[in-house]
């Protein structure tokens, strides 16, 4: 029976999980507690979204990006934020909504820790999905009227 419960016991101590979980949060730097979507891009930052913001974390330290009217470059962030989409080199964009479609998608600039705004002419349709192709140059743009769009940037 002793040897029974030495073997269970030694058994539950080496199945122990290889993984270890880190919980963030707010305290730690984060923009907020609450996630809408994840995204990881190139050099390996995990970039979340939530209402009004955006948070980059490099395995380090996580920056906040949010609305600034006296920077050009986080201007571009005073509408709600749609998901993340990676292209081929794994640049992060972000669709912008402006109610009650969305036409505008939001790139992030490494040289210049912004974002830079493509308004897409769908006349009307609003996007409502997005593949990109040739490393980010070129995308193809479905819309709520079931047209497809091809916009090379």
């Amino acid at each position: 029976m002793l040897i029974v419960a030495m073997l269970f016991t030694a058994q539950f101590t080496f199945a122990q999980s290889e993984y270890h979980f880190e919980h963030y949060s707010k305290k730690d730097g984060r923009g907020n507690d609450f996630s809408y979507n994840l995204a990881q891009d190139s050099l390996g930052y995990i970039w979340t979204r939530y209402f009004g913001a955006l948070t980059s974390y490099d395995g380090y330290n996580f920056k906040v990006y949010s609305y600034d009217a006296k920077d050009s470059l986080r201007s571009n962030l005073n509408l709600l934020l749609g998901p993340f989409h990676n292209d081929d080199d794994n640049n992060i964009w972000i669709t912008q909504h402006k109610p009650p479609k969305v036409e505008t998608l939001l790139k992030y600039d490494r040289k210049t820790d912004g974002f830079v705004k493509y308004k897409i002419g769908l006349k009307g349709a609003g996007l409502t999905c997005i593949q990109f192709e040739k490393h980010g140059s070129y995308a193809w743009i479905g819309s709520y009227d079931s047209a497809l769009f091809g916009y090379d940037f």
